[in-house]
């Protein structure tokens, strides 16, 4: 079973992940707050989805963190914002795929099979 590894600070939205995974391939892993390098590297996710927003962090910056080390750098990243700037966001963190929140599930569900290792 592959992994998602979600990291927003809104449950619901968490949540809503989850559901939407149930009876597929992944198996949801949540995060309502900032997570390290090092436990990212733990759970070995097969794909990362985040918040540009994570009560006041940036999601952006982990983005460009989880791409920066050697550890988890290989691991497909997609943010997900309602920000008018998330395409730059997403650009400039080296993220492999955004999506403008709120957000069409099939097009998240679409966007983690096409980019999930």
């Amino acid at each position: 079973m592959r992994r998602i590894l979600a990291v927003d600070n809104d449950t619901d939205t968490l949540d809503v992940i989850e559901i939407l995974f149930f009876d597929t391939e992944f198996e949801v892993v949540k995060s309502d707050r900032m997570i390290s390098i090092a436990e990212i590297a733990e759970i070995k996710p097969n794909i990362i989805i985040i918040d540009c927003s994570l009560d006041g962090d940036s999601g952006g910056g982990l983005c460009a963190d989880i791409k920066a080390n050697t550890l988890t750098k290989h691991t497909p990243v997609i943010l997900f914002s309602a920000s008018p700037d998330l395409e730059e966001i997403a650009v400039r963190a080296g993220a492999n795929a955004f999506i403008h929140k709120p957000f069409n599930i099939f097009n998240l569900m679409r966007s983690v099979e096409t980019h999930a290792i």
